[in-house]
């Protein structure tokens, strides 16, 4: 009978700790679960500003390529005109 009260206590203890492990896995998950998503949204909302930065930047940049564009349209005709 020592022997089954042994066993009986081991598979107790076992399973008390798998019971526990499981719960302290889900418990670490759940958490990491959520920094990660707050880590994930701090950082998205960093490369979103720098998107509109570069939205901007590239916008002014376009504008000024085309007033460049059509100064030079301008004086092509001036002196197309001139020419002929």
């Amino acid at each position: 009978m020592k022997f089954y009260d042994f066993f009986k206590i081991a598979a107790a203890i076992i399973i008390s700790i798998g019971g526990s492990g499981g719960i302290i896995a889900w418990f670490a998950n759940y958490i990491g679960k959520i920094w990660a998503d707050r880590l994930m949204e701090k950082e998205r909302f960093k490369y979103q500003e720098d998107i509109e930065k570069l939205k901007k930047t590239l916008a002014e940049e376009l504008e000024k390529v085309k007033l460049k564009n059509s100064q030079i349209e301008c004086m092509s005709k001036v002196q197309f005109e001139k020419e002929f």
